[in-house]
């Protein structure tokens, strides 16, 4: 009786310190992850970050923010730290995405033309104008959908014209469905064979059978989805930006 007694008080131990672990590390609500406060203190290469308050290994003018947690203090791609190697002086942290909420809802491509969540605010955090209205900018897209993100014109990406009368429009931030990205179940993420295909400073992969811009041996991977054929410190791809070869990609954990 006594031993069961034991037992289950570890189980519940384990399961309370593994719920502890995740809600510490956090996750981002947005691409540039601006708002993350949780506690992840390695970059996407495994570096352990450096200390805010310290200015060794490198010095840098951020030293009010939090211990060595990835942060965003200026507006970058993605959250990043300084780094403990004198031979690399930042870089990019790998902050999952907070799970969708479904009334949010996703997007199951780049372009999200079939996006019919209600996400209202822009990747910069401006209020979406309704689209009934012509104030403060006129158009010709009078929607139903409120003041939703939506792409009636095949841009990019879900978009909305803003409430600020200087930023006629703006790009919105709609993360794309789970299930179509994947997610990895181990650092490196060997495993992952999901359809992730943006850098983890948002620089698109170039398709794996293409040598251009980049000439490369890996012509046998998937479409132009971030993969780990090399043994690399987390999942990758070669980009279109013919300045930059290669790029870790946001490959988030799976839960």
């Amino acid at each position: 009786m006594q031993s069961s007694i034991l037992f289950s008080i570890l189980i519940v131990t384990l399961i309370t310190n593994c719920t502890s672990n995740v809600k510490e590390k956090g996750c981002k609500k947005t691409a540039q992850g601006s708002e993350y406060k949780g506690r992840i203190s390695t970059t996407v290469s495994n570096r352990n970050c450096q200390r805010w308050n310290f200015n060794t290994p490198h010095r840098h003018p951020f030293h009010y923010l939090d211990q060595n947690y990835c942060r965003n203090p200026d507006g970058s791609s993605v959250p990043w730290c300084y780094t403990t190697d004198p031979n690399k002086r930042w870089e990019y942290c790998n902050v999952p995405y907070c799970l969708v909420k479904k009334e949010k809802g996703c997007k199951k491509t780049a372009q999200g033309s079939e996006y019919k969540g209600m996400i209202s605010t822009t990747s910069s955090n401006r209020d979406c104008q309704s689209w009934k209205l012509n104030s403060p900018h006129r158009h010709r897209y009078h929607y139903p959908d409120k003041n939703y993100c939506r792409n009636p014109d095949s841009s990019a990406a879900p978009w909305c014209y803003t409430t600020d009368p200087n930023k006629r429009w703006e790009y919105c931030n709609v993360p794309y469905c789970f299930k179509q990205k994947g997610c990895k179940k181990t650092a490196q993420g060997f495993e992952y064979k999901g359809m992730i295909s943006t850098t983890s400073s948002n620089r698109d992969c170039q398709t794996w059978k293409l040598n251009t811009p980049h000439r490369h041996p890996f012509h046998n991977q998937d479409e132009n989805y971030c993969r780990n054929p090399d043994g690399s410190a987390a999942p990758w791809c070669y980009t279109t930006d013919p300045k930059k070869r290669w790029e870790y990609c946001n490959v988030p954990y799976c839960n």
